[in-house]
């Protein structure tokens, strides 16, 4: 199976390039991979991960109803993305990194299946 870190970046598609550091990149980089754990689950519990992603994210952030939006529009960007891309792909996302070695960005992924019902 192809190395979950460069579905990442497929799925991502530009979305890292966004980043003005290597901080926020890895901002950005938590967020694609929030995005892809939560495209696994079925519609009725993926509506309600993803709620309560925006609601963690407007509460740590102190964010408004505008950054709550465009965070909600580019979390269903990247999920659907995910889902065009790769849907037959269930690993979770338990951790991810982003680092610069020899003067290029590295992205390493964690992950694990999740196990499906018979």
């Amino acid at each position: 199976m192809e190395k979950l870190s460069k579905r990442i970046l497929d799925v991502a598609s530009g979305f890292l390039e966004l980043a003005d550091n290597l901080e926020e990149k890895h901002d950005y980089l938590r967020a694609v991979c929030t995005a892809w754990n939560i495209a696994n689950f079925d519609p009725p519990e993926r509506f309600n991960k993803l709620q309560n992603y925006i609601i963690d994210f407007k509460t740590i952030n102190q964010a408004d109803s505008e950054a709550c939006k465009g965070l909600e529009e580019d979390m269903m960007r990247l999920m659907n993305q995910k889902d065009i891309l790769y849907p037959n792909d269930k690993r979770q996302i338990v951790d991810c990194q982003i680092q610069v070695v020899n003067g290029q960005e590295n992205i390493t992924i964690a992950s694990h299946q999740i196990s499906q019902p018979h």
